[in-house]
């Protein structure tokens, strides 16, 4: 019984990661320049957004109005805000940036990095709430599973 909720995750998780953004091109960059413990440190922040948002989507969905479209509209939105920031980066130019000294300082650096790569991108957060909107009504299960 509770199989199926794991594999559903496990599917879900893969098609997630499968799909290139922002967070994959600053973890290959940083784990290049950088080793190996910069990306593990990305992908942790990476890992706590998702969380955070998996528990919004599960505390929040329950307020939502039913709209027709609606995730349409939402991943309409964010896909004009996304591009309005890259066009931002295309025109003002990359910033050069000074990385900290200390370990700690180097850890927060990171690990905000792939947080809020991950957090700013309305389209992560659009995709939890529907995946979890989705579970909800057609499989109906509860939180704890």
């Amino acid at each position: 019984m509770l199989f199926l909720p794991i594999l559903y995750g496990f599917l879900v998780g893969v098609a997630l990661c499968l799909t290139f953004g922002t967070v994959f091109f600053a973890l290959i960059q940083n784990s290049v320049d950088n080793g190996f413990r910069s990306g593990m440190k990305i992908i942790l922040g990476v890992i706590v957004g998702d969380t955070l948002f998996v528990l919004a989507a599960l505390l929040g969905t329950s307020f939502l109005p039913q709209i027709d479209g609606f995730e349409y509209i939402m991943a309409s939105v964010g896909v004009l805000f996304l591009t309005a920031m890259g066009l931002v980066n295309i025109l003002k130019g990359t910033p050069r940036l000074a990385y900290p000294k200390t370990s700690f300082g180097n850890f927060i650096y990171y690990f905000t990095t792939g947080f809020f790569l991950n957090a700013l991108n309305p389209v992560n957060f659009v995709s939890w709430v529907a995946i979890v909107a989705y579970i909800r009504t057609h499989f109906h299960y509860t939180e704890p599973q």
